[in-house]
């Protein structure tokens, strides 16, 4: 008995999820504990030789599965297998220098707190690190804290730094403010204070000379740039991609809708309709069909 479809139109939103509920493959949970296993079972070279065909999205998801493939897939041998997966992927951003491969394609695929991991994190970032708006006054320090932690390490240092109105070539500033002593204004993340002292005692030592302190500050300017520029290309190829995710999933849902008796109902969607149909959480999901 073919199943014909009905007379009058039903809301898009819900042939949408209908098609998914009833067509899309689910993989449980037990049986991703299955796979894991059986990668584990083999032995490390086969699951190397596995490993070098994924792409990065795929090793991100490899690290998360288990402690023994986060040890092996994070290892410092295997980051021409990193890159090599980073360059199979169209337009992707190129690396910034201050952070790793598997931070960056961390950056790429997750918007997940930096701090405690929850989802969807676009309060705050620094170094390219999302913060959620909980986690920020965990990580967040005023402008004169930060100072005089830098100020007993090196004077000079803390001095070249800690000027209001250059806080910006150097840190990721909240409430930026030049003129203001508001201790809830020129907001700091802690971790980058932290990074600044461990760069300049791994550089310089316990003393510097005011070239090698100049160099330094030059450094700090040249990845606060470099920085920013990778922002704004990231944001761009998740736009990008989520465009991609979004006409993909659309087409499939489309193709599963035909299969099911509603080709006629589809073709004759107007240009609103189809518009809105591409608005559907069901279709604006991040990930692709299964």
């Amino acid at each position: 008995m073919s199943c014909s479809p009905p007379r009058k139109r039903t809301k898009l939103d819900h042939i949408a999820a209908s098609a998914v509920s009833r067509v899309s493959e689910h993989i449980d949970k037990q049986t991703r504990t299955r796979c894991t296993q059986i990668l584990l079972g083999l032995p490390t070279e086969i699951c190397l030789m596995i490993f070098e065909e994924l792409l990065p999205e795929d090793l991100l998801h490899l690290t998360r599965t288990c402690k023994s493939f986060r040890t092996m897939l994070l290892s410092r041998s295997l980051e021409d297998m990193w890159k090599a997966a980073m360059e199979r992927v169209p337009n992707m951003p190129s690396k910034p220098s201050f952070i790793s491969i598997p931070a960056f394609v961390h950056v790429l695929y997750t918007a997940n707190c930096h701090v405690c991991g929850s989802p969807n994190a676009g309060n705050f970032e620094w170094c390219m690190r999302p913060t959620c708006q909980d986690c920020l006054p965990t990580i967040m320090v005023p402008y004169e804290r930060a100072a005089e932690r830098v100020r007993l390490v090196n004077t000079k240092l803390s001095s070249k730094l800690f000027k209001r109105r250059l806080l910006v070539w150097y840190f990721e500033v909240m409430n930026h403010a030049p003129r203001s002593k508001d201790v809830k204004k020129n907001l700091i993340p802690q971790p980058a204070v932290e990074r600044i002292i461990e760069q300049y005692k791994s550089l310089c030592g316990t003393t510097a000379s005011d070239g090698a302190l100049d160099l330094l500050v030059d450094k700090f300017t040249s990845e606060r740039l470099e920085c920013l520029t990778s922002s704004a290309l990231i944001q761009d190829w998740h736009k990008e991609r989520k465009q991609n995710l979004v006409q993909q999933r659309l087409a499939s849902i489309v193709a599963r809708l035909n299969e099911q008796g509603w080709k006629d109902i589809i073709e004759a969607l107007d240009d609103k309709a189809q518009k809105a149909m591409t608005e559907l959480s069901t279709v604006c999901r991040p990930a692709k069909m299964g």
